[in-house]
């Protein structure tokens, strides 16, 4: 069949092909494909991309033209960008492109270099540095070879008593050295001779010259001329059409263009709208300046994990690396909740027929943007993300930098633009060939430090009937067992959603047995042993006792020391008893706005042996009295009555014996809301008060010196714990004036005007709090949170502008 009528036959079938590099990427409108242009696809596969390509070549692109001779030529829009991050130190290096071989035999270094010369006077970018003109804008300025003065490093390590060893760290301190842009040469190259036929060729070009892709042009010409020239045979390398300043003014022109034109559009619409940020539970606070400290680590699947994703893949039509993304995004999406999820890849940018066999940096890089729906299937999801992907592949030669720009992405310092993962399947570069077997899919291992250009760069390798999986992460954001265990859950994860693909993403258990249990045993085995004789009650006297001058309660300009609290609430206890006959094992009510009289008034209740139910001074008096009449409360502390207290305040004891209270007592009730009719008295006993508070003592490590704040309004259970934890721990409670809880601005100011070091927010109020945060030292320890769902892109937040405090 014709090229032709085949690609006819399958448009009229709603069968479309592209090219994803050097494979064929098939997508389709229907829920399946036919068998018979199955088989057509697969019999014509190599026609089809041949095609395909020449169309590229000859169709989609202009030629490549030569660039006017000029003293110095303009960067590509990616050169421009890694010229601006490479006036930092940390980051030039992180931009170091450092790559090794092993070669077998009698070199001469002689012809060696000569081969070198060659391939320098062949491709000019090895010849280019980067200087600043004189308006102050970055150029090429091309240098002679005489200019450049490159030399090869020779060193003979023989002698030496680990040859291997020698190299390892000659190469390592090679790549953490940086390259002078301006200077040049932005290449350095060495032939290290281990045993008397065994070489390592080493080479470290920086990425502003160079890309993956150039690594293995650069390493294949040099030994394909170094043959040619031992042989006594002139070099036979084909010509380069063009050098890489050509394609830098080439692309420029073509940004306005009818296809760049297009290009920008779509780029501009899938990143419309805010930007979601991936936060990993578990991770590490993030920097505030984004660092470039990195550790890689090696993994690979097994071959029959690798089959099942072939054969899925075929049976899907897409690619391979389309299901291993859109395994990575539901990987993602699981551990983060977030729907909406940007990965980064790689595009080799070599589609052009002029740039097969050039060196530069042509390599671009593709935002691919998805949203997960947890309720659809993996293999709908599939065909979601591949449809997408191609649409982006579509459009891959528009640079990254200008989408930057299009799209008016806001500089954060703590992260890279637009995503911080990367995930790429690559097919040049170093491989280990090695045998998959069960003992190395399952071995996770570390292969030492690296510069991690992104939060997270995932390599995938084909090798043989495996694939191997190569992680470069900033080890200023994970840690080492988070990665470990993302790599893990991959592989489980990923083995499930290929064996039952029609499942919902939110029903897949990913998680190992050691897990589940670890999860339902271990972090339940939270038995402790403590004194069921003893309530909050006793634990407020042995603060009073150790720190009586310590200040207990602050209240605008109204301090409480211990010995006051403890003195006040043991006369209102004594007034209630008298007056108001409260006794032990009844409710009684609380109908204050906050004050410092909220705490007297809670532990006067509790030494009266009674239980306390809160009331809010702003509920409708029906609910009032509906409660009042449900809980059988006879006395409710209220302004009133705390006037009349006052009056005879000092007619009552500042001592009092401890009621008789067991674990079993009462010790508060609070109502719900009532939404689905009247409200229901939940009642609570000191077991579980005693409990809770020792708890987050412990947890939180409170002490003395801690300082709460109370802004909770006290008929919601949160404010238990505001309320009475300072009190067992000998710490300071500081009360926010009524209605302060719902202004950041004077949250922040009582914050830091009491130095306030443990402090509850419900999320919602924690991103008001946030989005007017002045930035600046602050006194906070802990915020605790609860109440709502708690976003991670709001704990990223959180981290970014409090980076010492815990959540």
């Amino acid at each position: 069949m014709d090229i032709l009528d085949l690609l006819a036959e399958l448009e009229k079938n709603s069968i479309y092909v592209a090219l994803d590099e050097d494979d064929l990427q098939v997508s389709f409108e229907q829920d399946d494909i036919e068998d018979r242009h199955i088989d057509l696809l697969r019999a014509h596969k190599p026609q089809i991309i041949s095609y395909l390509k020449k169309y590229a070549a000859g169709k989609t692109f202009a030629a490549i033209p030569p660039a006017p001779a000029q003293y110095s030529y303009p960067l590509s829009p990616s050169q421009q960008r890694l010229w601006v991050l490479s006036q930092l130190d940390a980051g030039s290096l992180a931009y170091n492109l450092p790559f090794s071989m092993e070669l077998n035999g009698d070199f001469n270094i002689d012809i060696f270099s000569r081969a070198m010369e060659v391939i320098i006077e062949r491709h000019e970018i090895l010849r280019t540095v980067f200087r600043e003109d004189e308006s102050g804008m970055p150029r090429q300025f091309i240098l002679s070879p005489a200019q450049l003065a490159f030399n090869i490093t020779r060193l003979d390590l023989r002698s030496s008593p680990d040859p291997r060893e020698e190299t390892r760290v000659y190469i390592a301190a090679d790549s953490a050295t940086l390259f002078d842009l301006q200077k040049g040469p932005l290449l350095r190259m060495a032939l290290l001779q281990v045993t008397e036929e065994t070489y390592v060729f080493y080479y470290n070009m920086h990425h502003i010259i160079s890309d993956g892709w150039s690594m293995d042009v650069l390493g294949r010409d040099v030994i394909g001329c170094y043959r040619a020239l031992a042989a006594g045979l002139t070099p036979a390398l084909p010509p380069l059409a063009i050098q890489y300043k050509d394609y830098a003014v080439w692309q420029h022109e073509q940004l306005h263009t009818a296809a760049g034109i297009a290009a920008k559009t779509y780029w501009k619409e899938l990143l419309s709208g805010e930007l979601p940020e991936l936060s990993l539970p578990g991770s590490k606070s993030r920097p505030a300046v984004k660092t470039f400290s990195g550790r890689r680590c090696r993994t690979c699947l097994s071959p029959e994990l690798t089959a099942q994703l072939r054969s899925f893949t075929r049976a899907e039509g897409g690619s391979l690396f389309m299901t291993l993304l859109a395994a990575w995004k539901v990987l993602l999406y699981r551990y983060t909740g977030e729907q909406d999820i940007i990965i980064g890849t790689p595009a080799a940018g070599r589609n052009h027929a002029d740039l097969e066999n050039q060196i530069g940096f042509y390599v671009n890089t593709l935002p691919l943007r998805n949203k997960v729906n947890g309720q659809s299937s993996f293999e709908a999801f599939v065909r979601q993300l591949r449809t997408n992907t191609l649409q982006a592949y579509t459009h891959q030669a528009y640079p990254f930098d200008d989408i930057l720009q299009d799209v008016g992405v806001r500089r954060n310092t703590s992260r890279s633009a637009i995503f911080d993962v990367m995930v790429a399947l690559q097919n040049i570069g170093e491989k280990n060939t090695g045998t998959a077997t069960s003992a190395v899919v399952d071995t996770i291992t570390d292969m030492g430090h690296c510069y991690a250009k992104f939060d997270m760069e995932i390599n995938i390798y084909e090798e043989g009937e495996a694939l191997s999986m190569v992680v470069d992460y900033n080890t200023d954001v994970f840690h080492e067992h988070q990665v470990k265990q993302l790599l893990n859950h991959f592989k489980q994860l990923t083995s499930i959603m290929l064996e039952r693909p029609g499942l919902p993403i939110d029903t897949i258990d990913f998680l190992t047995a050691a897990e589940k249990e670890q999860l339902l045993q271990g972090f339940n085995d939270t038995a402790v042993t403590y004194a069921p004789e003893k309530t909050v009650l006793d634990l407020f006297r042995e603060a009073v006792s150790t720190s009586p001058d310590n200040k207990a309660v602050v209240y605008e300009d109204r301090v409480l020391k211990y010995r006051e609290l403890d003195t006040l609430s043991n006369q209102l206890a004594h007034y209630l008893q008298s007056r108001h006959q409260l006794e032990s094992g009844v409710l009684a009510g609380i109908l204050l706005e906050r004050s410092e009289w909220l705490p007297v008034t809670i532990m006067a209740i509790l030494k009266c042996g009674a239980a306390y139910v809160p009331l809010d001074v702003h509920y409708p008096q029906e609910r009032i009295d509906y409660i009042r009449q449900d809980g059988n409360i006879g006395v409710v502390v209220d302004a009133a009555l705390l006037a009349d207290f006052r009056k005879e305040q000092l007619q009552y004891s500042g001592d009092l014996a401890l009621p008789a209270l067991t674990g079993a007592s009462l010790a508060y009730c609070i109502y719900t809301s009532g939404s689905t009719g009247h409200p229901k008295g939940v009642l609570n006993l000191h077991e579980g008060l005693y409990n809770r508070l020792l708890w987050m003592k412990e947890d939180l490590r409170i002490g003395p010196s801690d300082i709460f704040l109370q802004k909770t309004p006290y008929t919601f259970d949160v404010s238990v714990w505001e309320l009475l934890l300072p009190f067992i721990s000998g710490s300071c409670l500081v009360i926010a004036r009524p209605e302060g809880h719902k202004d950041p601005q004077y949250l922040q100011q009582l914050i830091a005007q009491e130095g306030v070091s443990i402090i509850h927010f419900v999320p919602s109020m924690l991103g008001a709090f946030l989005a007017d945060y002045q930035t600046g030292a602050t006194p906070l320890r802990h915020v605790v949170c609860s109440g709502e769902e708690l976003p991670a892109v709001m704990v990223s937040q959180f981290r970014a502008l409090l980076p010492g405090v815990r959540i």
